[in-house]
């Protein structure tokens, strides 16, 4: 990149004082003079590029379809309704994020958050040595993928990438 190509960090103290000066009654709030700072310091994805944490979601995504039918097929009490519809979600998802599209992204994200739900409250009713450490596992994993997404999906709805439609 050039040097004009790069933009300075914008401070927000200079932003709030010049907003002031402007206008008092129509100064935005602190909050989304960081929200602008937030976004000027994004970077779009370059053509091909792939957020680390999008291709670890999608090989996720796979590995957990592919685990619901074999459960599927290993337990006779489940029935086809119950497995294999959440496992063609997780492979459109995958899908959708190997191509980078903002819904399976932010599908997925949701996924994440439920999982943390369900281990919270899995680990309220622990009993077991092996019931607390795995459902601390699941709520370590699934809130770093939630966590790290946020910032991929601020990526991928930039201008830049839905140019390439």
């Amino acid at each position: 990149m050039s040097e004009s190509d790069e933009t300075d960090p914008v401070d927000i103290a200079e932003l709030a004082a010049a907003a002031e000066l402007a206008d008092p009654a129509k100064a935005p709030s602190r909050s989304e003079l960081k929200n602008q700072q937030a976004r000027a310091e994004l970077e779009p994805l370059a053509e091909g590029e792939r957020p680390r944490v999008v291709v670890y979601g999608a090989i996720t995504s796979i590995v957990i379809a592919i685990s619901i039918l074999i459960g599927w097929i290993a337990r006779s009490d489940v029935t086809a309704f119950q497995s294999i519809p959440p496992a063609i979600l997780f492979f459109v998802m995958a899908a959708g994020m190997w191509d980078l599209r903002y819904w399976a992204v932010l599908g997925f994200e949701a996924v994440m958050a439920l999982f943390m739900i369900n281990a919270m409250l899995v680990l309220i009713g622990a009993s077991t040595a092996l019931s607390v450490v795995v459902p601390i596992v699941v709520l370590v994993v699934s809130g770093s993928f939630f966590w790290y997404t946020v910032k991929a999906l601020a990526r991928i709805q930039m201008p830049a990438a839905r140019d390439r439609d």
